[in-house]
């Protein structure tokens, strides 16, 4: 026989840290009982727990869910997490400097004319062999 229980509301952050903190000595102490209403579930967590961690970050909310779940008196193999959860902000990510690849050209500032065209005098005539620029 399947129970449920399901509790929405809002309610302020320390409420909620609390509902949290009691979960997880609950949790620790080997019985976790919720009562709301005239429901109650009382559950034993095993050894190896699933633990899924889902946060999402838009522009007008944030949020985060937690599930842990664990099939009763069964032996799963468990891994360790790439996970780190702390309460530091991250540090600015800086990007690296790309170079330009053989498909994309540089980029070409654009400059008057009179300052871009220069002539080239031969190099067998006597003058000045530097570029001179023309009109």
């Amino acid at each position: 026989m399947k129970k449920e229980i399901n509790i929405d509301g809002k309610i302020k952050l320390n409420e909620a840290l609390s509902y949290l903190n009691d979960i997880c000595s609950s949790i620790k102490a080997g019985t976790l009982t919720i009562s709301a209403k005239k429901e109650v579930i009382s559950i034993n967590p095993e050894d190896d727990v699933s633990i899924t961690i889902h946060a999402t970050q838009r522009k007008k909310e944030e949020s985060v869910a937690l599930v842990l779940s664990w099939k009763k008196h069964e032996k799963t193999i468990t891994k360790p997490l790439s996970l780190s959860i702390s309460s530091n902000k991250p540090e600015p990510i800086e990007k690296p400097e790309t170079k330009p690849s053989k498909t994309e050209q540089p980029k070409v500032q654009k400059t008057k004319k009179a300052d871009t065209h220069q002539t080239k005098v031969p190099a067998d005539t006597k003058s000045d062999s530097s570029p001179k620029k023309t009109s």
